[in-house]
């Protein structure tokens, strides 16, 4: 009595006892419950509607720690969703784990104590669905009591439909987010015209997407291997190294031309026996085509290497608007190159013009004259005897001869800078070297010079314009004889390419080359031999004719043998020591 009316109602009477009306303790806590759902059903925030759950944890079951896991469906695997006074990192105990398989076999809570500690199994489910688990710890008290445990079974249900809830909440938030950037993305790749910084610029958008930690874009050369031409790390960093890529996941794709998606890479099949999957841990591997204009661009490679915990974003309808996106930023960027390629070729044509015009008034003035002067002669009959009209008009026959060749040669000229490619097809090499060795043999015969043909046995045919090739070797040869003296020796040849700087695109490639031990050229002048109009008889003096030696011409032949290389993807190396020789490399890939 003493006590009730002291320390607890006040009461003078004990009689009056009554009249108290008590307070239910369940009542009580199933209004909290509610009210709790309520405050969470009316937030709009993730993170106010996690700090509710973890706050009428706390206020329900006055735990020390808790931690509840949550499953992820893409990873196959459970994540702590909220950790109470226990480190969200830490992996729970393994003898944890059969009394997890219980309470979700059971439908029902399970207790059991670890380390002086009462454990506390909450299973999460909707229907046979794992939704996830709530696990409460105190620090060494008493058992959990009938009426903590009509509180845990009373969160069960409400706590599982909360999980599905703020799941739901955050994946639509997440992809409105995701929609947003994606808007930003396509505004910033649109803008990226260069091709090099636009496949850097693909590969930094899909880091910044998905929230992996590395992505790369890989192309394929022409033999088929890969190659990377953008490695980057999430801080747009570049990467010295490809190592822990899996090429499991990029040989899939790049088979079947298909995207290849794996959350949790380490349990999935298809990666049970891949190296870099089991050896790096890598958790999510993304890879996919980059289609455009349905021809394959090259491929798009992402994982979470180095933290095996980040779960990346791979939503299929936002990598789909995503790799669209790519595919327009690209298209713009090859109509751009296409547009600078034609204003290129636009003002070469002009330059070419102008370049023609000049040559024209100054190259052809000089045999128009000389023809005037002797037609001139022979009209006003300014010869003295029948001999000397005779070689007035074997002047005259010269002249006019000469102006045939200059104009021959600069119609050439303009037809291959003019032209940006050139109808191919598989062409016997030594038919080719074979014909102009005839034909030079003939020219010199009164030069009583060696032709010789060197030809590597079993070369395979070279996919070349016939008629180019015979001019680009029939030009290299003319300037050999021309610079080599009587009785000189010029070899013509072919082989496979024996050297690194011999291959092109680091392919075999056939290499023709023409060997003279003429007059060489000075070191000085060897950086202009392949200038229009440029004679290596400007140093020398003088002479006419074709085959003579040291006879000029209009200084076109090394020009118009490097144009057609370069229209055949290949190119001329010359090398030269001043009274030994010179030997020209035209070197031209196979396919």
């Amino acid at each position: 009595e003493n006590f009730l009316r002291k320390n607890l109602f006040g009461l003078k009477n004990v009689k009056y006892f009554n009249a108290v009306m008590v307070a239910s303790r369940k009542r009580d806590i199933r209004n909290q419950v509610n009210d709790l759902i309520f405050t969470i059903s009316n937030v709009t925030s993730v993170q106010q509607m996690k700090f509710l759950v973890e706050k009428g944890i706390t206020q329900l079951l006055s735990p020390w720690q808790f931690k509840l896991m949550v499953f992820s469906e893409k990873m196959n695997s459970y994540y702590a969703f909220l950790s109470y006074n226990w480190d969200p990192d830490m992996m729970l105990p393994a003898e944890f784990s059969p009394y997890i398989e219980q309470s979700f076999t059971s439908d029902n809570l399970v207790r059991f104590r670890y380390q002086q500690h009462n454990i506390l199994i909450i299973p999460l489910l909707s229907g046979t669905r794992r939704i996830g688990f709530l696990v409460l710890s105190d620090n060494g008290e008493l058992p959990y009591t009938p009426g903590e445990l009509t509180i845990a079974r009373s969160l069960k249900t409400h706590l599982a439909a909360l999980i599905i809830r703020i799941n739901d909440y955050e994946e639509i938030t997440l992809r409105m987010e995701k929609m947003n950037q994606l808007i930003n993305i396509s505004r910033d790749l649109l803008g990226i015209l260069e091709m090099n910084e636009l496949e850097a610029g693909i590969v930094s958008a899909a880091i910044d997407l998905t929230g992996s930690t590395r992505g790369f874009f890989i192309s394929k050369d022409e033999e088929g291997n890969n190659l990377y031409k953008v490695q980057m790390d999430q801080n747009k960093q570049p990467l010295t190294s490809t190592a822990g890529i899996s090429n499991t996941a990029l040989s899939l794709c790049q088979t079947n031309q298909e995207p290849i998606m794996a959350y949790n890479a380490q349990l999935d099949n298809r990666f049970k026996n891949a190296i870099s999957v089991q050896d790096y841990a890598i958790q999510t591997i993304f890879c996919c085509p980059i289609i455009v204009d349905n021809l394959n661009y090259g491929y798009l490679y992402l994982d979470n290497y180095g933290d095996s915990s980040r779960e990346m974003y791979l939503n299929d309808d936002i990598i789909k608007l995503f790799l669209d996106q790519v595919a327009n930023a690209i298209r713009n960027a090859q109509k751009y190159a296409e547009l600078l390629e034609k204003s290129n070729e636009l003002s070469n044509l002009e330059q070419s013009k102008d370049e023609f015009v000049e040559i024209v008034a100054h190259e052809l003035n000089t045999p128009l004259t000389a023809i005037q002067g002797y037609v001139s002669r022979l009209k006003r009959k300014l010869y003295s005897d029948e001999e000397e009209r005779q070689e007035i008009i074997s002047k005259l026959e010269a002249a006019v001869n000469k102006l045939a060749t200059s104009i021959g040669d600069i119609t050439t000229m303009n037809l291959y800078n003019i032209t940006q490619s050139l109808p191919k097809s598989p062409i016997k090499i030594e038919e080719i070297i074979d014909l102009v060795q005839q034909e030079v043999l003939i020219l010199s015969r009164q030069r009583k010079m060696q032709i010789k043909v060197e030809i590597e046995e079993g070369l395979p045919p070279v996919n070349g314009n016939w008629e180019a090739l015979h001019r680009m070797i029939y030009n290299v040869v003319l300037n050999a004889v021309r610079f080599t003296r009587e009785f000189g020796t010029i070899v013509i040849g072919a082989r496979k390419s024996a050297f690194p700087q011999e291959r092109i695109n680091n392919q075999d490639s056939l290499v023709i080359y023409v060997k003279d031990n003429g007059i060489g050229i000075p070191e000085y002048q060897l950086k202009n031999v392949y200038r229009k109009f440029y004679e290596l008889n400007d140093i020398y003096a003088h002479k006419s004719g074709t085959v003579e030696y040291r006879s000029s011409g209009l200084g076109l032949g090394l020009a118009i043998s490097k144009r057609i290389a370069e229209l055949h993807n290949g190119q001329i190396i010359i090398k030269s020591k001043e009274n030994e020789g010179t030997s020209v490399f035209m070197i031209i890939p196979f396919k």
